[in-house]
């Protein structure tokens, strides 16, 4: 759709519905939980901590793609890892000032995922100016 007949009104109307329909249709919901990197014990070579501290969470309403697990056979047993994608509504976060980043978690459930990547998913018409959809791509993390 040419940008003469899309303005910022419109693109808002259409950002308005589908943010209504993520929070009260689709009903699903994660926690974010986002690394306190000035108080997590950084290691100087790997830039690697085993213990993360974390804001408290922040509860974001979302859709949810349940990936099938991937079954993994290893020494000590069977190993299921769960992968999840969560499309957020690029205005909520927005809205919030919440910034998503690579290497946060979220949980889904009883699970705890680590965001393994961000991608700007949805555009309105071709508008690179107005992202709609962010879909984060998470993989089960361990205890």
């Amino acid at each position: 759709m040419p940008r003469l007949f899309l303005g910022q009104r419109e693109a808002d109307f259409f950002s308005d519905i589908t943010k209504e329909l993520i929070k009260d249709v689709a009903g699903q919901k994660i926690f974010y939980y986002t690394i306190r990197e000035d108080l997590s014990d950084i290691h100087e070579v790997y830039e690697e901590s085993i213990y993360k501290i974390f804001n408290p969470p922040v509860e974001v309403e979302c859709m949810v793609e349940w990936q099938p697990s991937e079954v993994k056979t290893t020494k000590y047993g069977h190993e299921q890892i769960k992968t999840i994608s969560a499309y957020l509504h690029n205005r909520d976060l927005l809205d919030r000032n919440l910034s998503v980043k690579q290497g946060d978690y979220i949980s889904y459930g009883e699970y705890f995922f680590e965001i393994t990547s961000i991608v700007y998913d949805k555009l309105v018409y071709g508008q690179v100016e107005r992202v709609t959809s962010v879909k984060l791509n998470a993989k089960q993390a361990r205890l």
